[in-house]
């Protein structure tokens, strides 16, 4: 039903499509839970596909809206994973 019809068509059917987002979500959920550098991008990207599907649609506005909102927090973490997700500093372990 959130699925325009020709991406379903791709893959052999909207159920199909769908499971394959399910699988590349939890994927990028781990992303952002374990390399918040590398995963938030990646989300934040992911949202915007979704964001274009909806508007190709031409219904479901309010979920874009969500959608683009979670893109925002996305970009946000982003922006401070790559202030605060540093390597640690190396010590001396020959003390």
């Amino acid at each position: 039903m959130y699925l325009w019809s020709p991406l379903g068509n791709l893959v052999g059917g909207a159920g199909t499509f769908m499971r394959i987002v399910g699988a590349i979500e939890i994927v990028a959920g781990c992303l952002v839970a374990f390399k918040p550098k590398i995963g938030a991008p990646i989300v934040a990207a992911w949202r915007l596909g979704i964001i274009v599907n909806l508007l190709l649609l031409g219904s479901y506005f309010d979920i874009a809206l969500r959608d683009f909102g979670l893109c925002l927090g996305a970009l946000a973490l982003a922006r401070l994973a790559m202030e605060f997700d540093r390597p640690l500093p190396r010590t001396n372990l020959n003390r």
